[in-house]
């Protein structure tokens, strides 16, 4: 996030750059705010902040009030069912067996890399756990 947060101030700020910074706070509240995967939302974020600070660091003021709100949790999981239970005994029982080598679970379920890693991240498995 902070490495996004400042190529995007470099690429809108170009030739203030220098002179840019955020305050503790505004930063906190940029790292903490759900950023549904939406560059667009954060580099519009940040422009509108930069001509709020007009040369002041930037501050809570200066970012929108759903940036400045502290974040929400998140909404509960829907009730799995009996596929996806039954998709993640499998994909434990997998990982165990191929010590967590994704690429060797792929090969085994005849399925590509991207898929099982897609799986993995639906159950919220972390397949390195099951390495060494």
């Amino acid at each position: 996030m902070g490495l996004l947060t400042g190529a995007i101030l470099r690429r809108v700020a170009a030739d203030l750059i220098d002179r840019v910074s955020l305050t503790p706070e505004a930063g906190s509240a940029l790292f903490a705010h759900h950023w549904p995967l939406n560059v667009r939302e954060l580099e519009k974020c940040l422009a509108t902040a930069l001509v709020l600070a007009a040369g002041e660091p930037i501050d809570l003021p200066h970012l929108p009030d759903w940036a400045q709100a502290s974040p929400q949790p998140p909404l509960p999981a829907p009730p799995a069912s009996e596929a996806d239970l039954r998709q993640r005994e499998q994909l434990l029982t997998l990982l165990k067996e191929h010590r967590g080598n994704v690429s060797s679970i792929a090969r085994s379920l005849g399925k590509a890399r991207m898929q099982v890693q897609r799986w993995l991240k639906r159950h919220g498995i972390d397949a390195a756990a099951f390495r060494g």
